[in-house]
């Protein structure tokens, strides 16, 4: 897509993505009773918005679960954290004078926010429903995810090792774009294929749990 820059901001723009935001605020209070709004983003949004981590990733709770499967809050407020993914996408088109892909990120929102007002209506059958997925993931392989997981981190892990450049990353991002291909080939070959669209992230992520061993990385950003 090629975005169409313009040099003046649209009011209409700034004013739905404010209207998103504050609906979506009231609807987390009635699924969230009795929470301080401000420590549930600091705990459970803040730090996958600090990563930059794109709305289409995190429409797939699947590819959110690694080690541990998600717990019930994460599941409830999960179409949330997906809102707040796109609304910070929009915001930052705009600061481009990117209005057209903006608004497409706002579209993005605005569906997921229909998905917040049905959790804030149906709370009690939410949980239900939260808790039984919980369940069902756990007997239909759980524990395979995560073995997977580990396997790929692992071979990720190997590859930064192994391609390390004289002086070191870069960054961690660095070395997640230059793996990229290979971790690629590698999970087709697992016979789970990552997504081309969103293994550079989902690696990524990953290295966070990687120890910065002496010259692996010049510096973290």
């Amino acid at each position: 897509m090629h975005a169409v820059v313009r040099d003046v901001k649209d009011e209409a723009l700034d004013g739905y993505l404010k209207s998103i935001l504050k609906k979506n605020e009231a609807y987390l209070k009635k699924i969230n009773p009795g929470v301080d709004i401000n420590v549930l983003y600091d705990q459970l949004f803040k730090p996958f918005l600090d990563d930059e981590i794109d709305g289409d990733l995190l429409t797939n709770i699947e590819l959110l679960m690694d080690d541990t499967l998600p717990d019930e809050r994460f599941i409830i407020n999960h179409p949330s954290l997906v809102l707040f993914a796109y609304c910070n996408q929009a915001m930052k088109a705009q600061e481009k004078g990117e209005i057209d892909a903006a608004w497409k990120f706002l579209i993005e929102a605005s569906y997921w926010l229909g998905m917040v007002n049905a959790t804030s209506v149906m709370p009690a059958i939410q949980e239900v429903v939260a808790k039984n997925a919980r369940s069902e993931n756990a007997k239909k392989g759980g524990g395979a995810r995560a073995q997977k997981y580990e396997t790929y981190k692992e071979e990720a892990f190997r590859l930064i090792r192994e391609k390390k450049p004289e002086n070191g990353w870069k960054s961690p991002r660095q070395a997640s774009f230059k793996i990229c291909d290979d971790m690629i080939a590698f999970s087709v070959k697992n016979g789970q294929p990552m997504s081309e669209q969103q293994a550079q992230k989902t690696i990524y992520g990953w290295l966070g749990d990687l120890k910065d061993e002496e010259g692996l990385f010049n510096k973290r950003n």
